[in-house]
């Protein structure tokens, strides 16, 4: 899988806080390649720790939690772990075997919903315990997000999207405007905006589309040149935000916003020479993306953080780690606007 990260959103970026008063009520979490895993309590997005995440050097490739009292992490080789505060972790039997795990989301409807390679899928109320479903293809399946009753799913290879309005029955195949649905997608539902919102790596102009019902979709033009390769929408009660990146060899980020999914606008980066490719939200709207910073060769050379109250101006934040980088879905907030119900 090639180095990209992205932040679970509210399907997977999750609501409410932690009940106990042992646990920090405030917690981001990032995880990455080689089983790195970070926290931080600060209502900034900085002063990050590592914590030991239980995957030994197996890579993180996602991260969500349910905002109350559990956080599960996915990875390679059919990996999964769940924590109560997401600082102590414990493998859990994930129903993928070896098979890579790519992404991972809470809905409110109280399911939490895996994406693996060779179209597989399995579903949870708990979190720990795992079952398989019939996904309807063996594409590899990535991004996942759940609002307004309904999950979608993002298929790799074709225009498809799955969708289910309960995870554990079927899963039908929704044609999308986008010319291609490959790996570094992302699917996002804006609770304050009721709609969604899909983009991929296209490179077009065309490779962002919005739909009201998650069925019938859109094309929307983007802001940029190039559509980027990749990235994340997050929003928070106003405002909707998606990052990318023009080349991996240039490492140039970009950040659009929009207050209705349909016009979207650049905004300028407090550091533009990175890749990020994840978001997430906290209950004060703050918008905060992470992603990997590159040399000038296009190699990973540590995480990079960036937060916005408004989509509009843009902080770099402390980073996690100079060294290490993120993969997939690898963001997640423990107290975030339920922008999923």
């Amino acid at each position: 899988m090639p180095i990209v990260g992205s932040i679970a959103n509210a399907s997977a970026k999750s609501l409410g806080f932690t009940s106990s008063s042992d646990y920090p009520v405030y917690m981001w979490i990032i995880v990455g390649n080689n089983g790195n895993l970070w926290t931080s309590t600060s209502s900034t997005a900085s002063s990050w720790t590592s914590r030991t995440s239980s995957f030994g050097s197996t890579d993180i490739n996602s991260i969500a939690s349910n905002g109350k009292d559990l956080f599960v992490a996915v990875g390679a080789a059919g990996k999964l772990a769940t924590s109560p505060d997401g600082i102590n972790w414990v493998q859990q039997t994930s129903s993928f075997g070896t098979t890579d795990i790519n992404n991972i989301a809470y809905g409110a409807d109280g399911y939490w919903v895996a994406t693996g390679a060779g179209g597989k899928i399995a579903t949870s109320q708990t979190g720990i315990d795992w079952t398989q479903r019939t996904s309807g293809t063996s594409n590899d399946l990535y991004s996942v997000a759940y609002g307004n009753g309904l999950w979608l799913v993002g298929e790799n290879g074709n225009n498809f999207l799955r969708r289910a309005t309960d995870p554990t029955s079927t899963w039908t195949a929704t044609s999308c405007t986008l010319s291609s649905f490959p790996q570094r997608q992302c699917i996002y539902y804006a609770k304050s905006q009721a709609i969604w919102v899909i983009g991929n790596d296209g490179g077009t102009t065309g490779a962002f589309a919005s739909s009201t019902d998650g069925i019938s979709w859109t094309a929307r033009t983007s802001a940029w040149s190039t559509a980027g390769l990749g990235g994340a929408f997050i929003s928070n009660s106003s405002v909707i935000a998606f990052t990318g990146y023009d080349n991996i060899l240039n490492a140039t980020s970009d950040v659009e916003s929009s207050t209705n999914g349909t016009t979207w606008t650049n905004r300028t980066l407090a550091d533009s020479y990175c890749g990020l490719f994840a978001g997430a939200v906290d209950a004060s709207g703050l918008l905060v993306f992470a992603g990997n910073d590159y040399n000038t060769s296009g190699v990973s050379v540590g995480v990079k953080v960036q937060s916005s109250s408004d989509g509009t101006t843009w902080t770099t934040r402390t980073s996690p780690s100079t060294t290490a980088g993120v993969y997939g879905w690898s963001i997640c907030h423990s107290v975030g606007l339920p922008s999923a119900t």
